[in-house]
């Protein structure tokens, strides 16, 4: 896409970024530069160079390379990756929905009109098999949440949203999710959400207090069906895995649809383990499952 759109628009620059460019130093074909960690910062940078020549390139946070505008060829720099302040950040510009949207996130379904929100960034976890370590570097704090429902406003009542997904890596810890279906329940805000969980990091009235203002959807990563392969994957609940059978039954007691993450193709995989996660996953009975090939 990139190679088509420099062909058709030669002067048009170029960006690449997110967790596919990490172990990249240098530009591939069709891209101008490139940026590893969050890109808000790099990214106001490189407009304000191709706009006046400044900053130097070589001082941009996050760039690691870049195509010489003189001999077209790509030059890696030393990569000094900084976060953004999420509360500094404005609100962000939407593109048209209606030529925008995922399939795979319901969006096509006659009732569902949903937006993608972040409320924070980064991971307090491991997991071995996550490249979100290697972008974010731990928690990186939060959005205002005053903010948050300014946003959530204007998306209910310009764009016509009717469901939130919102995009952090792990939606938490608990005071934040508590703080933040407080704020929800308090603003008035009539809205469905959903977000990625984590086993045993949610005790049983957060629950009930994130179905009451909203919430219809967790994801839980549950990835394996027995501690040893769950302490290869560095996951939090390897010491206690009864606690996914309780903590996807508690969230379905509130009316809240479950989607259960599920690796397969662990080194330690057999013909024998594929029967024993069948058997996991139908005691677990998540609502639905995603499965990841490792």
């Amino acid at each position: 896409i990139a190679t088509a759109i420099k062909q058709a628009l030669p002067k048009t620059a170029t960006v690449l970024g997110g967790y596919h460019v990490l172990g990249l130093s240098d530009c591939p074909s069709g891209f101008d530069f490139v940026v590893k960690g969050e890109g808000e910062l790099p990214c106001r940078d490189i407009v304000q160079f191709l706009q006046t020549g400044r900053p130097n390139l070589d001082s941009i946070p996050g760039l690691c390379a870049y195509r010489d505008l003189a001999t077209g060829l790509s030059v890696s720099v030393k990569c000094n990756v900084m976060g953004a302040s999420l509360h500094t950040l404005p609100i962000p510009t939407r593109l048209p929905r209606e030529r925008y949207f995922s399939m795979s996130m319901g969006e096509n379904l006659a009732d569902t009109r949903l937006a993608c929100i972040v409320i924070g960034r980064g991971c307090a976890f491991h997991c071995d098999f996550c490249c979100t370590p290697q972008v974010f570097h731990g928690r990186h704090g939060y959005r205002d949440f005053d903010k948050v429902i300014e946003e959530i406003r204007f998306l209910q009542s310009q764009l016509g949203v009717n469901t939130l997904n919102i995009r952090d890596e792990t939606f938490g810890p608990e005071s934040v999710i508590r703080a933040f279906c407080q704020k929800l329940l308090k603003s008035g805000v009539k809205i469905k959400w959903r977000a990625f969980a984590v086993v045993g990091t949610v005790k049983p009235e957060t629950v009930a207090l994130m179905a009451e203002s909203g919430c219809h959807m967790l994801f839980y990563g549950i990835e394996a069906s027995d501690p040893d392969t769950l302490r290869l994957r560095r996951k939090s609940f390897a010491g206690h895995i009864e606690q996914i059978a309780k903590d996807v039954a508690l969230a379905q007691s509130h009316g809240i649809f479950v989607r259960g993450g599920f690796i397969v193709g662990h080194e330690t995989d057999t013909e024998d383990t594929f029967v024993r996660h069948l058997e996991f996953l139908k005691e677990v009975h998540p609502d639905e499952l995603y499965v990841s090939f490792l």
